[in-house]
């Protein structure tokens, strides 16, 4: 090697499992300004995460932030409920301008948090054998040199989810999706869809656990026994459309009540513009842990999104037997095509989405007893026995197990010099 001729390049060899905390330190002291030096291999035995000679595989995660996203819960969820089968051994988080400090502490609670750009990811990957990132990431930039598997997991069908393909397709070796609507923005980056795992999402039921009664959470809100409560639980962002909801329950008589619970960078234009709509009957909580107070105080539960991937209130709700008046966005079609239709379902991004949603709430409403009763225990019956935590930790084990065992399908681009 010529020492005046950077990149250098560091190699560890050996069984991951015989690395020890002073590698971290040299690679970071290597690497920390990544400038004439990328780490370019950890070589490791084969690992097997299932039988008599079971290994505990070692992830890190890379996120371009630590807010109260569904992807941001969807990291949690993972690392908990499998956190007693892998070693979550760091979150590297690309962004120091989108966190929360609550968020944050969840992912220490389980793994050392490293912030921002590659650097944080160097400190996340050097005890990693499998980088699992999402988002708008410039993935090949921040993971030059890594020759584990590097999974890219989609979220969306949006505008946002196109660009977060085409910026990460380069620094992955697989990719995955939360459902099958998550499937074009793959397409369309020139990723075939059958080398897209579909991994489907699954709720924390604990999430789901009133703490407080119907009556006193009704109360605290100013509801009254003959109002109809509408839940809109969630990102109060455009993309997540809460304005639709508030331009749906404008519609319906005065009884009926819009019951906003969440937070976002754009919470004042969006209650703001909640409020035009529906003045006093527009009722408002900050972020909240206790989410099944409020899906337990609510009547109906809307989803107005023009675009999701995998909606988790949603399918809290449904856990809640909660009945939803739904756009017809993310998962939905695949729900409907493995267990049929327990729920109101409108077209989205319509001119009229407003007044058919406000329809699908008046139907709900007006459902005789039995029928919805009914109709409640199987939405609730399809997420207990198919999208909860603990089936999420099955379908991304058996998936990482078919990761570590089999060669890298889809090749990454050749590591840039830095």
């Amino acid at each position: 090697m010529n020492p005046q001729t950077p990149p250098y390049q560091l190699v560890i060899r050996g069984p991951v499992h015989d690395r020890e905390p002073a590698f971290a330190a040299l690679c970071a002291a290597v690497g920390c300004m990544w400038r004439g030096y990328h780490i370019v291999a950890f070589e490791t035995d084969t690992l097997h995460l299932n039988g008599p000679n079971r290994q505990r595989l070692r992830i890190a995660l890379i996120t371009p932030a630590l807010y109260w996203g569904g992807a941001e819960r969807w990291m949690l969820d993972l690392a908990r409920a499998t956190r007693d089968r892998l070693d979550w051994v760091g979150c590297a988080v690309d962004s120091p301008l989108n966190r929360d400090d609550t968020m944050v502490e969840h992912f220490r609670a389980i793994m050392p948090v490293f912030e921002h750009g590659r650097r944080a990811v160097l400190e996340a990957a050097v005890r990693a054998d499998v980088l699992l990132a999402w988002g708008a990431i410039p993935l090949a930039d921040l993971t030059d040199g890594f020759r584990g598997p590097v999974i890219f997991t989609g979220h969306g069908q949006g505008a946002f989810d196109r660009v977060a393909v085409s910026k990460a397709k380069s620094g992955a070796t697989h990719f995955a999706a939360v459902a099958e609507a998550a499937l074009p923005p793959f397409v369309a980056a020139g990723i075939p869809a059958d080398q897209v795992a579909v991994l489907h999402n699954g709720i924390d039921p604990d999430r789901c656990r009133p703490v407080r009664s119907r009556d006193q959470v009704r109360a605290e809100l100013g509801l009254q026994p003959h109002h109809c409560a509408v839940l809109y639980l969630g990102r109060m962002c455009p993309e997540k459309a809460p304005a639709l909801v508030a331009a749906a329950v404008a519609k319906l008589p005065p009884r009926f009540r819009a019951v906003f619970v969440g937070d976002g960078l754009d919470l004042p234009n969006q209650r703001a513009e909640c409020r035009r709509l529906l003045g006093h009957r527009a009722l408002f909580v900050d972020r909240t842990e206790q989410i099944g107070d409020y899906y337990q105080a609510a009547d109906v539960f809307a989803l107005a999104s023009p675009a999701e991937g995998f909606s988790m209130a949603m399918l809290e709700a449904m856990y809640c037997r909660l009945p939803c008046a739904l756009t017809n966005v993310g998962v939905l079609p695949e729900l409907e095509r493995a267990h049929g239709r327990h729920w109101e379902v409108i077209p989205p991004a319509q001119p009229d989405t407003a007044a058919r949603l406000a329809a699908a709430i008046r139907r709900i409403d007006r459902m005789p007893p039995a029928d919805l009763a009914a109709r409640l225990d199987a939405a609730h019956a399809i997420v207990a026995g198919h999208f909860t935590s603990r089936h999420l930790a099955t379908r991304w084990l058996d998936y990482l197990e078919r990761v570590v065992a089999a060669p890298t399908p889809v090749a990454r681009a050749a590591p840039a010099a830095v």
